[in-house]
């Protein structure tokens, strides 16, 4: 690897033309600087073109690209596409960046061994406002570096702006998937992870910002995608009944919190068929039973 590889960093944006910005900042303000700026629009209506092409004037960093296919994993697609960097890392155009993310994250790079496809960092989740709601993954949480596929298999716990990853990776295990609205960040990662360790910086480097308009927030879609990534991984759950049981209990609490009962139950006896003591399932099937009775 050279000394100071190429970075391609692709921002996909939507309708975000000051929010985009500040994220463009964001990556021109890191202190490693051998790098590219994507910036993907996905068929805004606002003046992003006019905004990110004035912009692109005054530095050949950045590079405007419009997205022909619809939808925010399309975007991300079309710029990885055309990266020309060594590695690849993706910002939301809401979140922005600490000035030595991609510094600290090469660094850890140059003394990993080859098998190492992505280094990621803590994240702080915020509101607009500034105010720290969590950050992820948490410092009690279990290992999280080389083969992390079990844990990933519970739940996600990175996000897509904390990501460097290899270019080489994306042709091993592919891009994102256009079909997932939500939690396509944990998609495409459980796909790397069958096939590339991982690598965790444990400082927070990025900040992820919270909206009304965030698709994240849809309770319902993310119950569906959450499903989807279950069926997709279910054969990487062989060998795993309480971790699969849990799954199902997990996906049947969520529709009980939106009052969809008979999907609830669905869901939690078919925990309760991987492990018939799930304590999860086991309680809220009762409650189920008594609000039928009265």
């Amino acid at each position: 690897m050279k000394d100071t590889p190429l970075i391609s960093c692709v921002i996909p944006t939507y309708n975000r033309s000051q929010k985009v910005i500040q994220a463009i900042e964001s990556v021109l303000g890191q202190s490693y600087l051998n790098l590219e700026v994507l910036v993907v629009d996905d068929q805004s209506k606002d003046d992003t073109k006019q905004v990110v092409e004035k912009l692109a004037q005054g530095n050949p960093r950045i590079k405007y690209f419009y997205n022909p296919s619809k939808g925010a994993n399309n975007a991300r697609n079309h710029g990885i596409k055309n990266a020309q960097g060594e590695f690849i890392a993706m910002l939301d155009d809401d979140d922005l960046w600490d000035k030595l993310k991609l510094e600290k994250q090469l660094q850890a790079f140059n003394k990993l061994d080859s098998n190492y496809g992505v280094v990621y960092c803590t994240f702080a989740r915020k509101k607009n406002n500034g105010k720290i709601l969590r950050t992820h993954p948490s410092r009690f949480s279990s290992s999280k570096n080389g083969n992390i596929l079990k844990r990933l298999l519970k739940r996600n716990f990175i996000t897509t702006s904390t990501i460097l990853v290899k270019t080489e990776v994306f042709k091993k295990s592919g891009l994102f998937n256009p079909r997932y609205k939500s939690f396509q960040d944990w998609e495409l990662l459980t796909r790397i992870a069958r096939d590339y360790y991982f690598y965790h910086i444990p400082e927070v480097l990025v900040n992820v910002y919270e909206s009304g308009d965030s698709i994240t927030l849809d309770k319902h879609g993310r119950v569906i995608t959450k499903y989807m990534h279950l069926k997709q991984f279910l054969d990487l759950y062989e060998g795993q009944p309480k971790l699969l049981s849990k799954r199902y209990s997990s996906l049947g609490f969520t529709l009980f919190k939106l009052k969809r009962n008979g999907f609830a139950r669905l869901f939690l006896k078919r925990s309760l068929k991987y492990n018939p003591l799930n304590p999860e399932a086991l309680f809220l099937l009762l409650i189920l039973s008594l609000k039928r009775i009265f």
